[in-house]
């Protein structure tokens, strides 16, 4: 999958988890067919909606050239005021407290990247309860209360980047590193899915070595001479 593709693929998931939770403002409601409000009238003024996307290491280099544009693009494309959150390191405490802190000032929605679901069940539930939709999205929180989760299955990603490196390995075999935030679920995932095709075409996949998210470190160390 080329950037491109991949850029737009990431846009249409930021956009229609938006479009879910837009679709729940508080106090919409469509007029019966026929009634004397049925004819047509100007779009909603939606400006003063704000809808917060929250993660662990919200400034990763990742997020900020793909994600960061994306949102901003579908808020803009529906008309609503988008905001980035979240502390800019791995720190799920820092994370909690973000969205807490975020709840308070009562948003119109919350897109909560789940990198810890053990961590995040309790404050994903309040913040429904106070009557805040929240889309979870990259990693999925499911035993919360969440509407709805818009991301990756990540032991798929782990089984295609396998895949591919067989193909252009092209027979050859031998030890093979893996690069990632070795302490979340997402990537614990990734790694399984990979291991189980490597292992099978007779190669060794090492053990998970962390690059803290940093894509300069990962190609730097890759790069290196042997």
């Amino acid at each position: 999958m080329d950037n491109t593709r991949r850029q737009a693929l990431k846009t249409l998931g930021m956009a229609g988890s938006l479009t879910m939770l837009t679709s729940c403002r508080k106090g919409e409601e469509k007029p019966a067919p026929g009634s004397a409000q049925s004819a047509p009238v100007s779009a909603a003024d939606l400006s003063q909606e704000e809808y917060v996307w929250l993660a662990p290491h919200s400034n990763l280099p990742l997020f900020v050239a793909h994600d960061h544009p994306a949102l901003q693009l579908a808020g803009k494309s529906l008309g609503v005021k988008v905001t980035i959150a979240g502390p800019s390191t791995i720190d799920i405490p820092a994370l909690v407290g973000a969205i807490e802190q975020t709840a308070a000032r009562n948003p119109a929605g919350m897109l909560v990247a789940g990198w810890d679901p053990s961590a995040l069940i309790a404050p994903i539930n309040r913040v429904i309860e106070a009557g805040i939709p929240v889309v979870c999205v990259d990693c999925d929180v499911p035993a919360s209360r969440r509407m709805a989760f818009v991301g990756t299955n990540w032991y798929d990603v782990g089984r295609e980047q396998a895949l591919a490196m067989v193909r252009a390995l092209n027979g050859r075999k031998g030890k093979v590193a893996m690069l990632g935030l070795i302490e979340q679920t997402i990537d614990q995932q990734a790694f399984e899915g990979f291991r189980a095709v490597a292992t099978q075409a007779g190669l060794i996949a090492m053990e998970p070595q962390h690059d803290r998210g940093w894509e300069d470190r990962s190609t730097a160390a890759l790069s290196r001479p042997r």
